[in-house]
């Protein structure tokens, strides 16, 4: 396995504010190619199968997704399993596999927000999680317009590298809904890995 060190990425805000302090959160993640979850794809399926680990380094709990809050995109090409990940180009070009919720412009208010399940991490804690994508790779995010701030590069072919990244954010003082985030959870930034070899099948 591959130890790998946080990166944080602030998301796009939908209205100007303070910037949030980085979450202290440590990443360490692995690559290799492998066969998707059944019963979700072919047997003979072959993809980027990933696993990695989320620490929660900082003095109070945060909040790590666990899946990518699916319905963002109507037409997605991969199944509603906690294995699924936004594609888009992350650091220094590098694929960027991830799981989180995007911001909606400040004029915007959806009458249902987004739901993004997440675990909540006590300081000092960690999570494991798992990651799988079809290969070839090819971009899947929801459009940057009118109703998302997405904030990230679409995946372009050819990269050599890829990064796993989980949206994190701090548990409310009174959290009245546990285990969720949403486009509206203040605070929300990405915890990425470095970027690592791109296994090749």
């Amino acid at each position: 396995m591959l130890g790998l060190a946080a990166v944080a990425c602030e998301a796009d805000a939908p209205a100007p504010g303070p910037t949030p302090t980085p979450h202290e959160v440590s990443v360490t993640a692995h690559l290799t190619i492998g066969r998707g979850p059944q019963p979700h794809y072919p047997p003979e399926s072959e993809g980027l199968a990933g696993t990695y680990t989320v620490r929660n380094d900082g003095d109070d709990p945060l909040y790590i997704a666990t899946e990518r809050a699916h319905g963002q995109l109507a037409d997605a090409s991969m199944p509603e399993i906690d294995e699924a990940v936004w594609v888009s180009s992350g650091d220094e070009g590098a694929a960027r596999l991830s799981k989180q919720v995007f911001d909606v412009p400040g004029d915007v208010l959806l009458s249902v927000p987004f739901v993004l399940e997440a675990s909540r991490v006590e300081p000092g804690e960690e999570i494991e999680g798992a990651v799988y994508v079809p290969l070839p790779l090819v971009a899947e995010l929801p459009p940057d317009g009118d109703h998302y701030v997405v904030g990230e590069d679409p995946y372009q072919d050819g990269a050599s590298q890829a990064e796993i990244c989980v949206q994190a954010a701090p548990v409310p003082d009174e959290d009245s809904r546990p285990g969720r985030l949403t486009n509206y959870t203040p605070n929300r930034q990405l915890a990425c890995s470095d970027p690592m070899p791109l296994p090749q099948p």
